[in-house]
């Protein structure tokens, strides 16, 4: 919701019965809560789901750029839980390590509590502020989220298109209206989890990773005919040809850019690329929205496709599983459909070719790599997320 209606805009409803993967869910709850997003406050609902055991799950049904999704999130517990001192100083763009594999953080935030109907998460108030971080752990999105000294940990993804709908046996809210009809439990796969504290899932609204493999095998997107799918969200930084800036020491020119659509499982987004140059002729590739988040920015160097890897092999590897790519094992977190939709200033075709490109991102460690190919060439790139703060003063104004 992008607007202070805090009405429900689905035809969810408190009382309502569905099961999820054999376990029967009565809806207990639902909290607006919101955020501050380029200086408007982004709101989004939080249904509480709980078990005939007393285990609870939440359904976060947020409005993107490209309409309507839903998610799933439970309490995750890491072995190794940081403190809070230690996630107030982590900034967008940093690592963080969970069970010893590095994630990288998207988005560093806060979160307030607008409204709340039926019964309240325990501990939940409206005008509750939290802060939260959200890190890509490539099949599943992971939250931190901490209020004073407590800080807990959530994990989830997206839901596959009308499984809310055929778990709880909705009407489509584009003919219909008023209350959801009596709802029955109907077998559809996914996955609960048990002691969640809904209060914790914040900050979800167009910023979370979305479209990726779930751990639990939750993947895919809501129907989003239903409704009219808003503007595209205006990034905080925006660059133009001809601008230049420093960023990690070298000296750029911004020579060209892309608005290329991405088309993904769990859908489709825009985001913008950039062509830089250095002053030794060096080509960069600076992309923003890399998952579809505007606030991600990410500086790739092009490299050079290595011996007896071709778009074939590129097209073997999956997602959620090491590959061998350019000499190196790396994870691969997403494969997509690519497609140019329009480009300006001096572009040489250095990135961007006409026509439908398949494409994967993987990654090693800090190391973000990013290959597109048809069926007769192969691109790729590899390099680092940047903070959004290092993009802005970068290129600010009279750099």
């Amino acid at each position: 919701m992008s607007s202070a209606n805090y009405e429900n805009p689905t035809t969810l409803r408190l009382g309502a019965q569905g099961t999820f993967d054999g376990r029967q869910f009565t809806v207990k709850g639902r909290v607006v809560l919101g955020m501050e997003l380029d200086g408007e406050t982004y709101y989004w609902n939080e249904f509480t789901l709980v078990d005939q055991s007393g285990g609870t799950v939440t359904l976060v049904h947020e409005e993107t750029e490209d309409g309507f999704v839903w998610k799933l999130f439970r309490r995750y517990e890491p072995l190794h839980a940081m403190s809070v001192s230690e996630a107030m100083a982590k900034r967008a763009g940093d690592t963080v390590n969970f069970e010893g594999r590095p994630l990288h953080i998207s988005l560093v935030d806060q979160s307030r509590v607008y409204h709340i109907e039926g019964v309240a998460p325990e501990g939940v108030e409206v005008g509750d502020i939290a802060n939260y971080f959200n890190a890509d752990a490539g099949d599943r999105t992971l939250v931190a989220s901490w209020t004073g000294d407590e800080i807990e940990f959530y994990e989830g993804s997206d839901l596959p298109e009308g499984r809310v709908e055929r778990a709880f046996n909705l009407r489509d809210a584009s003919t219909e209206s008023g209350p959801a009809v009596s709802v029955s439990a109907l077998n559809a796969s996914g996955a609960g989890g048990s002691g969640f504290d809904p209060k914790i899932i914040i900050g979800l609204g167009v910023v979370i990773v979305v479209g990726l493999a779930c751990l639990f095998a939750w993947t895919g997107r809501t129907d989003q005919a239903s409704r009219t799918p808003l503007p595209p969200a205006v990034p905080a930084v925006q660059l133009t040809a001809k601008m230049h800036g420093i960023l990690g020491g070298r000296n750029f020119n911004v020579v060209g850019l892309a608005q290329v659509e991405i088309a993904r499982q769990g859908g489709n987004f825009d985001r913008t690329e950039y062509e830089l140059v250095d002053e030794a002729g060096s080509h960069a590739l600076l992309i923003n929205a890399l998952h579809g988040n505007i606030r991600e920015w990410h500086l790739l160097a092009l490299m050079t496709t290595p011996a007896g890897f071709s778009p074939y092999d590129a097209a073997a590897l999956r997602p959620g599983s090491p590959g061998q790519i350019a000499g190196r094992t790396m994870q691969v977190t997403q494969v997509f459909q690519s497609r140019v939709l329009s480009t300006s200033g001096e572009t040489a075709a250095t990135f961007w070719s006409a026509g439908m490109h398949y494409g994967l991102l993987a990654r090693l460690n800090d190391e973000w790599l990013i290959a597109r190919w048809n069926g007769t060439e192969l691109q790729i790139c590899s390099g680092r997320a940047l903070p959004e703060n290092e993009v802005r003063t970068a290129f600010a104004p009279g750099q």
